[in-house]
């Protein structure tokens, strides 16, 4: 399968559009975008999530940005 090293030099050409997508959303004050990737039923699912930080020290998700059909990769 992948290891580390092959899976950031697929990366490193994305970084640059991913930061500026992540970037360009409509956020509220004190949130952050994520990517989040997740495999259910054996398909990569992708979230593009806004969260914020709890008092706690944990995040929460505030709110769902984009959500990627599996379809659709």
């Amino acid at each position: 399968m992948f290891n580390q090293s092959m899976i950031l030099g697929l990366l490193k050409p994305l970084l640059p559009k991913l930061e500026g997508f992540l970037n360009s959303q409509d956020l509220e004050e004190g949130e952050k975008s994520k990517i989040l990737l997740d495999v259910i039923d054996k398909k990569i699912h992708i979230q593009i999530v806004a969260i914020k930080p709890m008092k706690n020290g944990h995040f929460e998700i505030t709110k769902v940005l984009q959500d990627i059909d599996p379809k659709d990769i």
